[in-house]
């Protein structure tokens, strides 16, 4: 019953009555609460999240997120709690806090590594590359921001959400402004060349920027 009213839920997110949504969800919590589903209240808690950051919420939103992260935590749902991770690490970047994103969105990559989630690795670099170009560290932003593109056009997919979309999009032009078109595009083969595993590697900090992944290295090997 619950997973149905969550779905009926969901649509009214995906088409954009958000207030509709939002009053849905914060019900099916309540009730969730009441019955002692407790998955039920993680996935309300995460879905509350992200109608909070559709709507440009984003104090709520890392409230949300922060405490779908602990639910998830606590149940041992890493698939959640990656992505509750994502979600806080957007609400961060649009909070004007890069290092607690960079933070969020790492976590996020090895979750999605361990599980074999290359659309979530993918997203996550996004994340990180946004969080990165607002620390100015735009060489290492570039790289990520090919190498995820390079997954999502291997995937055959897009973007999770127009938020996801209009970062990459930002992003790419701070990039080439920033670095010039040479660099730009000695950083984005770089990136391009990367493997999940090597994007996983290369997010961790102090990570040469400048240095070219390991397949690359190899090719041709």
């Amino acid at each position: 019953m619950l997973s149905a009213l969550n779905a009926a839920a969901l649509t009214a997110l995906e088409r954009g009555a958000l207030d509709e949504a939002r009053e849905q969800f914060i019900g099916i919590g309540e009730r969730a609460r009441t019955t002692g589903d407790e998955l039920m209240v993680a996935f309300t808690t995460i879905n509350l999240s992200l109608v909070a950051l559709r709507s440009g919420d984003f104090e709520i939103g890392l409230a949300y997120s922060t405490e779908a992260v602990k639910l998830f935590r606590q149940w041992g749902d890493d698939g959640g709690l990656a992505s509750a991770l994502g979600n806080c690490g957007w609400a961060a970047v649009n909070l004007s806090d890069p290092v607690r994103a960079q933070g969020f969105f790492r976590e996020m990559l090895n979750i999605c590594g361990r599980l074999g989630r290359l659309r979530g690795i993918a997203d996550a670099a996004v994340g990180l590359a946004a969080a990165l170009i607002a620390s100015h560290e735009e060489e290492r932003a570039a790289q990520l921001l090919a190498a995820a593109s390079s997954l999502h056009e291997k995937l055959g997919v897009g973007f999770e959400d127009d938020l996801e979309e209009q970062a990459y999009v930002a992003a790419l032009a701070h990039a080439k402004a920033a670095l010039g078109e040479k660099a730009f595009a000695a950083a984005w083969a770089r990136g391009e060349a990367m493997t999940p595993e090597e994007i996983i590697k290369f997010a961790e900090p102090g990570e040469p920027s400048g240095s070219p992944p390991p397949g690359a290295r190899q090719a041709g090997g």
